[in-house]
């Protein structure tokens, strides 16, 4: 019977030891989050984007691919199983002509694929203004550079 009593006893520490891990895990978890918006959120506002949109997770995404001139559904498509893997490659695409649009080298996108957080901290109090380009911003989300003026193509008269 004292074998019993014993293993509730271990029980009861070892949730306890599981809960306080998932609390100190789910804080962590939390200010990265807070730390990765507010820094996204000071590279909008450098960008003209509202700073508000770096808060909201899948529409930053988005923010951050039609920044980097990539198609803005891939943040959407990110959360979709095999085709985040696709998505992942826009978005890496996206932060390389976004480092490019602040004057930084090629070698930068490296920063921002394996430690995006000192990616993110460098464009943000860094000095480099955006240089924007001149292209057509699409209107249609779902198109990329070309073709957003929906005209229609010749009409074949009989």
């Amino acid at each position: 019977m004292d074998n019993l009593s014993n293993n509730f006893a271990s029980t009861g520490a070892d949730i306890s030891i599981i809960l306080f891990a998932s609390l100190g895990f789910t804080v962590f978890i939390i200010f990265v989050y807070a730390l990765y918006s507010y820094l996204l959120s000071r590279i909008f506002k450098k960008s003209q984007i509202p700073q508000w949109t770096a808060w909201v997770p899948i529409y930053s995404t988005w923010k951050i691919l039609v920044l980097g001139e990539q198609p803005g559904f891939w943040a959407i498509l990110s959360i979709v199983p095999v085709a985040n893997i696709v998505a992942a490659i826009y978005l890496c695409i996206a932060m390389h002509r976004i480092g490019k649009k602040f004057g930084k080298k090629d070698e930068f996108v490296l920063l921002a694929i394996f430690l995006p957080i000192v990616w993110l901290l460098i464009l943000a109090f860094g000095t480099s203004k955006i240089r924007t380009s001149k292209k057509h911003v699409p209107v249609n989300p779902f198109q990329t550079e070309k073709h957003s003026n929906h005209t229609l193509s010749k009409t074949i008269k009989p």
